[in-house]
């Protein structure tokens, strides 16, 4: 029978020896890959009540003490499930047996996307994380820290793949987003190590049905392709791991060494100019991460390995005036000037309607 998890938490010292080590290797793998410190910082955990952000809680549970954690729960009803009032009674307890505050939120994402013209998982993912900073603001959380494991890591460079993403975004989600005050301190363990951890602790947890709905592409990749790719490399996830970190030293290279592209021209509020001298000075690969490059740092805006050739392409024949559109607001010229990446004017948005009901924290 599973232990009661709510009256008898674990900490570090209590925990077998492979755990309590187990909990150190993602102390030093945010450390030392992740290259953050959290002693001393609040963190505000998005607990579902699956599997996932259980062990993540009990993770950072154990660590408080030695790294003085200020811990914070948020659970976030989407109001999409019958169940969906019991997810957050359950992870209202977890809360409560590990000694940490409960956010709960009631939202109603189904009428959200449907007045926003958005698919269900968009919603949601939007109201999740507009949540996630609204409450990390009012408590001073200097991280939110989710649960996502290798396996989503591999679920992800999968769903980018399919999506045409260059490198090395395709190297998947990052282990610590600045912009967004977000950490991943899982990524790189497996589900299965997760789930062991859970069955010899006794811990509870919860399973979401909808992770099993084949209308959601997510879903269709981790029930059907994941298993293909572990079935034919046992390893895969090793190798996913591999990639991950290499996509990651690209970056570091790229940004601490900068390029003179990099210092794109501003000429006004809805343009940037990446100027014809430092294009020819440089070579394709260069060229070809700058465009990247400014194209994320504008919001909304999305790169693609396709159209990025056709801009280089262009730029290479200096075929003036040729434009090339890019997901979202972006879309760049080539000019004599140089490349101009022009964003449309946003139209005015109405807010999004939160309905937050009895804030629990």
């Amino acid at each position: 029978m599973p232990r009661d998890m709510h009256a008898n938490p674990v900490h570090l010292a209590d925990l077998p020896s492979r755990w309590a080590r187990f909990c150190l290797g993602v102390e030093s793998f945010v450390h030392k890959e992740l290259h953050t410190e959290i002693s001393g910082t609040t963190l505000l955990i998005p607990v579902s009540g699956g599997l996932d952000s259980t062990v993540l809680a009990h993770i950072l549970f154990a660590l408080r003490n030695h790294l003085n954690l200020n811990l914070h729960g948020i659970h976030i009803d989407h109001g999409l499930r019958k169940e969906s009032g019991e997810d957050a009674a359950f992870a209202e307890r977890l809360c409560a047996g590990l000694s940490m505050p409960c956010h709960i939120f009631h939202t109603n994402v189904a009428r959200i996307a449907q007045r926003k013209g958005l698919g269900l998982e968009e919603a949601g993912r939007y109201m999740r994380y507009a949540l996630y900073r609204t409450v990390a603001k009012r408590i001073g959380a200097n991280w939110t820290v989710l649960a996502h494991h290798a396996n989503d890591l591999a679920e992800d460079m999968l769903m980018r793949l399919l999506r045409g993403t260059g490198w090395p975004s395709l190297g998947g989600m990052p282990g610590c987003d600045t912009s967004r005050s977000i950490l991943r301190p899982l990524l790189l363990t497996s589900k299965t190590t997760l789930r062991q951890m859970a069955e010899e602790l006794g811990l509870e947890w919860r399973e979401d049905a909808s992770n099993n709905d084949p209308t959601f592409l997510r879903n269709r990749i981790r029930h059907e392709l994941l298993p293909f790719f572990l079935k034919e490399n046992p390893v895969f996830l090793r190798q996913v791991a591999d990639l991950w970190r290499m996509a990651r030293y690209d970056e570091e290279w790229f940004d601490e060494n900068g390029l003179p592209l990099l210092h794109a021209d501003s000429t006004n509020d809805s343009s940037l100019l990446i100027p014809e001298d430092a294009l020819r000075k440089s070579t394709k690969a260069a060229r070809l991460r700058a465009y990247k490059t400014v194209l994320e740092s504008i919001p909304g805006s999305r790169s693609r390995s396709d159209l990025l050739f056709n801009l280089d392409n262009a730029v290479v024949a200096k075929h003036r005036n040729k434009t090339v559109q890019f997901p979202g607001p972006t879309q760049a010229v080539v000019t004599r000037q140089g490349v101009r990446f022009e964003t449309k004017p946003k139209r005015s948005r109405r807010c999004v309607e939160i309905d937050t009901g009895d804030d629990q924290g």
